[in-house]
């Protein structure tokens, strides 16, 4: 037997099993079952349109199926026991008990599709453990999902009044590397997480987007991030994560801060013979223009040397006296030192 349904059905249901049987409620259709929905085994139901049950109770037998379309509503006034196959694409309204021992399965990619339930709810089958994305929400027990909870429950599965946040951030730090600003930080989960985007200021306020870092999407498991600001703010930077969910919603991380004043460079011995080691392990791995003066300010002595590393400075052909060693003039990290050569 098959029955489709395109404009308007007003009386109850109850497919035999033994055979294929099916019956669809057409897109802007509108199907009202006056009493008991009964679906034996090997019956298809599909609801693209509008369906209600007025009163009574609705079964779905194993080896039986419900599949309630994308953008379709199915209001039921009574309870609802599934033995067989729901696939929840639209919204589904229980007003009374609801008992799954069957399987139901949600939409593979968000938005979720909305189960509601108006009283004792039971789940012995499983609910979203194919990884689809669903959204229970029962009247009495919003903060467990369900009165009796068993079988198995994806981890795509939210629940109304305790849904997971999308992303679990459980460390984000920021450190001084060599004038650059190392961000680092890890998630435990993610749930629908499209990007990071990385936000820096001057003051802890004012925050301006400065790069972005792709998310995971969906990972039940720790996950590690880093991003480098290779130009720093002078003196200190604040930076906070901006997390964009696949939705459009974001949340705020902690602000952390790191200050780039930095010590004067090291150097060693002073005074000196002649050879100095200029210790330049603070500064960015690039050229560092260094410059011997005199008192008075002239130039006695011009090198560029290598940052981030140790570097020898040979004084040995100017004169004994007293110096001045400029390093890195152009940077935020400028350092001047007096040296004295006998």
């Amino acid at each position: 037997m098959i029955i489709s349904n395109s404009t308007t059905w007003t009386q109850g249901f109850n497919f035999p099993g033994g055979s294929a049987n099916s019956f669809t409620n057409a897109a802007g259709a509108s199907t009202t079952f006056a009493g008991y929905l009964g679906l034996a085994g090997k019956v298809m139901l599909v609801n693209n349109g509008t369906m209600s049950l007025g009163s009574g109770m609705s079964a779905i037998a194993a080896g039986s199926t419900l599949q309630n379309g994308a953008g379709s509503t199915f209001d039921l006034t009574g309870d609802f026991v599934n033995q067989g196959t729901v696939m929840q694409q639209g919204a589904l309204t229980i007003s009374n008990n609801f008992t799954n021992s069957g399987t139901i399965t949600g939409p593979p990619a968000l938005p979720r599709s909305t189960i509601r339930a108006g009283n004792y709810t039971v789940n012995s089958g499983n609910f979203g453990a194919d990884g689809s994305y669903l959204n229970f929400c029962d009247a009495g027990a919003p903060s467990t999902g369900f009165d009796s909870r068993g079988g198995t429950i994806g981890s795509n599965v939210t629940f109304c009044g305790a849904a997971p946040l999308p992303v679990t951030l459980t460390s984000f730090t920021a450190q001084l590397r060599q004038g650059q600003v190392q961000l680092r930080w890890t998630t435990a989960s993610e749930l629908g997480n499209e990007k990071f985007v990385l936000e820096r200021s001057a003051t802890g306020a004012g925050f301006a987007a400065i790069g972005e870092v792709a998310g995971q999407g969906t990972v039940p498991t720790a996950s590690s991030y880093a991003f480098l600001d290779a130009q720093p703010l002078p003196g200190r930077s604040y930076y906070r994560l901006r997390q964009l969910d696949l939705d459009g919603n974001s949340t705020l991380s902690p602000v952390v801060s790191v200050s780039r004043e930095q010590a004067p460079v090291q150097l060693y011995p002073n005074p000196t013979d002649g050879l100095l080691t200029l210790d330049l392990r603070s500064l960015p791995a690039a050229a560092c223009p260094v410059r011997l003066l005199s008192l008075a300010g002239q130039v006695q002595l011009a090198q560029t040397l290598l940052g981030g590393q140790l570097q020898p400075l040979s004084l040995r052909a100017v004169p004994a006296g007293s110096y001045l060693l400029e390093i890195n003039a152009a940077a935020p990290g400028c350092s001047v030192q007096r040296v004295v050569k006998y």
